[in-house]
């Protein structure tokens, strides 16, 4: 009576594993019927025995110890059974001690789906998408997904698992800080990952820095204060007084006395009185243009203008910018 029972709930267990992945083969997440039965072989053969069966193929002999039956069976139905006995797989698996999901992929029931750390994952054509990308689902990597001690990987495997492992952050706690361990799976292939993880991260973090360093400006600017006490001397206009300067052709013997050659000489530098309306063009004051050619003098004044235009002063772009021309063409900056 008891088995009679356990039979009639791995049957209805199996009709609702089979509706569910009726649904899945409409969505497209089904993996092929032969790369499940290659990669999941050792799976199926015990739970086959619980699957109905429409028409049994010949199979082969018993004496290869190594090789299961194959039925026959149409092609929905194997994908039921393959798909059927990787679930029945991952629901199990927490109770054997060969399995683990510290560190890859587990079956959680509440959402239905398969998940590695938080992140769900689907299966299509022979790969695994997590996170919009794809891995190529070999028995490689799924030794690394979910058993202790995973074997038969390559290269490939291993930075694929690496990959997984950075996008997922399962290998990491709450705080960020990794889920160590003393079992093989930490020992010999997680931490090994993460210290590689974390040898990346400081040369990142050490280019970044010298790219900081490499962008320094070449001028250094003077702050304003500084300059405010350092350029006055240079820039203060120097007016002198001109007094009136009598040439006198007589004191010097060898001067002839030409009366045309006397009135040339006899000038003063200062400027005769007029008398009239108006002013004269001449004693008008007149704008003083300086044309600073020293590449100090170019370098204090876009430190006093760089100054003025931070404090929101828009009216000497124009100067900056052709004292910037004029140190390119001194190849003073570049």
């Amino acid at each position: 009576m008891n088995k009679e029972k356990v039979l009639l709930e791995n049957l209805i267990t199996s009709k609702q594993n089979i509706q569910r992945k009726i649904m899945e083969m409409k969505r497209g997440v089904i993996d092929s019927e032969k790369y499940f039965r290659e990669a999941f072989k050792p799976i199926i053969e015990p739970l086959s025995t619980h699957v109905k069966q429409n028409v049994i193929c010949n199979t082969r002999s018993t004496e290869l110890e190594n090789k299961a039956e194959t039925p026959c069976i149409s092609e929905e139905d194997n994908d039921d059974e393959l798909n059927s006995s990787y679930e029945n797989f991952l629901n199990n698996r927490p109770k054997s001690t060969r399995y683990d999901k510290s560190y890859g992929m587990y079956y959680d029931k509440d959402s239905d789906s398969y998940k590695i750390g938080k992140h769900s994952v689907t299966f299509s054509h022979g790969k695994l998408l997590l996170l919009n990308k794809y891995y190529q689902f070999t028995p490689g990597l799924w030794s690394l997904l979910c058993e202790k001690e995973p074997k038969n990987t390559t290269i490939a495997d291993i930075e694929s698992y690496y990959n997984i492992l950075k996008t997922s952050g399962v290998h990491l706690k709450a705080d960020g800080k990794p889920r160590t361990s003393r079992y093989h799976k930490w020992v010999t292939v997680v931490k090994p990952l993460y210290d590689r993880m974390k040898m990346e991260e400081k040369q990142f973090n050490e280019e970044i820095s010298k790219i900081n360093e490499n962008t320094t400006p070449r001028i250094n600017l003077k702050s304003f204060n500084n300059h405010l006490s350092s350029s006055s001397a240079k820039r203060r206009k120097i007016t002198q007084e001109f007094e009136p300067f009598d040439f006198n052709p007589e004191a010097n013997s060898s001067m002839s006395t030409n009366p045309v050659v006397e009135k040339m000489f006899n000038f003063t530098s200062s400027p005769k009185t007029m008398k009239g309306s108006g002013l004269y063009k001449d004693v008008l004051p007149q704008t003083q243009l300086v044309y600073y050619d020293d590449p100090n003098e170019l370098v204090t004044r876009l430190n006093l203008l760089t100054s003025s235009q931070s404090v929101g002063n828009t009216g000497v772009n124009n100067e900056i910018i052709s004292i910037l021309e004029e140190l390119r063409e001194r190849n003073i900056i570049v």
